[in-house]
This record gives C-alpha cells, sequence and structure tokens, in this order.
C-alpha cells in the first residue's frame, strides 16, 4: 500500500475562493495522472462526501492525484447556494480546479 497524504487549498478567485482537497501519493504521483473529484448537489452532496474521500485516498494509493472540489456557494467555499445564477458559477468552478491539477 502506498502512503498519501491530503492538504486542503483554496482556488479560484480571491474574492470568492473555493475549497479544495489533493490527495496524492506521498512518493509522488507514479501514473501522471490527475482526477477531478465533483460532488453532487443537496443533500446528495452530504451522503456522499466519506465515498468521495475514500475514492481520493484509494485514487493516491493506485498513484494518482485526486482533487475533490466544492461547487461555488457549498460546502467550505466562499457564498451560499442559494445566491443567483447558481448553474453558473458552479459551472465555473471547475476550470480553476482543472488547472490546479
Amino acid at each position: 500500500m502506498t502512503s498519501i497524504s491530503t492538504q486542503g487549498l483554496w482556488l479560484g478567485p480571491p474574492d470568492r475562493p473555493l475549497a479544495g482537497w489533493v490527495t496524492s501519493p506521498d512518493a509522488g504521483p507514479a501514473s501522471g495522472t490527475g482526477v477531478l473529484l465533483l460532488p453532487a448537489a443537496g443533500y446528495e452532496y452530504w451522503t456522499s462526501h466519506a465515498t468521495l474521500r475514500a475514492t481520493a485516498e484509494a485514487l493516491g494509493e493506485a498513484g494518482h492525484v485526486a482533487l475533490r472540489l466544492d461547487f461555488d456557494g457549498t460546502g467550505d467555499s466562499a457564498g451560499d447556494q442559494t445566491d443567483p445564477d447558481g448553474w453558473a458559477r458552479w459551472r465555473g468552478s471547475v476550470r480553476p480546479a482543472v488547472e490546479q491539477l
């Protein structure tokens, strides 16, 4: 089993930062592959959190880098899910995460 570590980070615009967690092998990524894990919305967000974390850890143990993201206005990211233009903000959250990977 490969030793892994998980670190939290802020990404995206400084005035509305997005929360993310990067899980990677301690010896460095063996595969060169990054995996972006995007959460469900609403109730499903809370019920799938442990599964996404376990998935990220399994990916790290397999030699990949995994980034879990909280969309704008959800989880630990800035804003509130009732802010206007939710779909546009959520779609806009993906680009900074891909760039981070």
